[in-house]
């Protein structure tokens, strides 16, 4: 009883510290990723030089 309730303390631990690593990674890759977009968006002419610098602003 004692083992079970370890190991389950252990792969819980395990997953939040796993959890914990993969957002920061992601985070990373989403201001890349949004600002290829942006970027995309303004050379097919869908937003203005202007809404270009001010979006890239708030990224």
């Amino acid at each position: 009883m004692t083992h079970l309730v370890f190991m389950i303390l252990v792969v819980s631990l395990a997953a939040v510290f796993i959890s914990r690593m993969l957002p920061q990674q992601k985070r990373n890759m989403d201001s890349a990723d949004s600002l290829s977009i942006l970027k995309r968006r303004l050379a097919s002419g869908e937003i203005s030089l202007e809404e270009y610098e001010k979006l890239k602003k708030a990224i």
